[in-house]
C-alpha cells in the first residue's frame, strides 16, 4: 500500500513537473506572439503616422493650390473686366475671352468644391482612427510588459 502511494506520488510529481514545463513553454510562446504583435502594431502606428504626415502635407499643398487658384480666378475676373472695357470695338474677341474665363472659373469652382469634401473626410478619418490606434498600441505594450514580468517571475521563482 505504501509502495503504491509512493509510486502515485512520484507519478504525480512527474506530471506536475511536465505540466510546469508545458506552462512555461506556452508562456514563452505567448510572450513571443505578444512581442511580435507589439512590433507589428508599432510598425503599423509608425506607418500610419507617416501617412498622416504625408496626408497633412498634401492637404496643405491642396489648400495652397486652392488659394492660388482663387487668387488667379480673381485676377482673371479683374482682367476680364479691363479687357471688356478696353476692347469694346472687338466684340467677337471679348465674347470669346468671356466664355473662356467663365469656363475656367466654373472649372476652378468645381475643383475647389471637389477638394473641400476630400479634405474634410481625410481630417475626420485621421481624428477618428488615431485615438483608437494609440490606445490599442498602449494596451498591447502594457500587456506585453505584464506578461514579460510574469514570465520573468516564473523563471526566477
Amino acid at each position: 500500500m505504501i509502495l503504491t502511494l509512493q509510486i502515485l506520488g512520484i507519478v504525480a510529481l512527474i506530471s506536475f513537473i511536465f505540466l510546469a514545463l508545458v506552462i512555461a513553454s506556452t508562456m514563452t510562446g505567448i510572450k513571443k506572439t505578444i512581442d511580435n504583435a507589439d512590433r507589428k502594431l508599432d510598425k503599423l502606428s509608425r506607418d500610419f503616422d507617416e501617412v498622416k504626415v504625408k496626408t497633412i502635407q498634401t492637404l496643405e499643398s491642396v489648400n495652397e493650390l486652392k488659394d492660388d487658384l482663387s487668387g488667379t480666378l480673381k485676377g482673371i475676373n479683374e482682367i476680364n473686366g479691363k479687357v471688356l472695357d478696353s476692347l469694346g470695338h472687338f466684340n467677337d474677341m471679348s465674347k470669346q475671352i468671356t466664355t473662356s474665363v467663365n469656363a475656367l472659373q466654373h472649372t476652378g469652382s468645381k475643383l475647389i468644391n471637389l477638394v473641400e469634401p476630400i479634405e474634410i473626410a481625410l481630417e475626420t478619418t485621421i481624428q477618428k482612427f488615431m485615438p483608437g490606434i494609440n490606445a490599442a498600441s498602449k494596451l498591447f505594450n502594457a500587456v506585453g510588459r505584464g506578461i514579460a514580468t510574469f514570465s520573468g517571475r516564473i523563471k526566477t521563482g
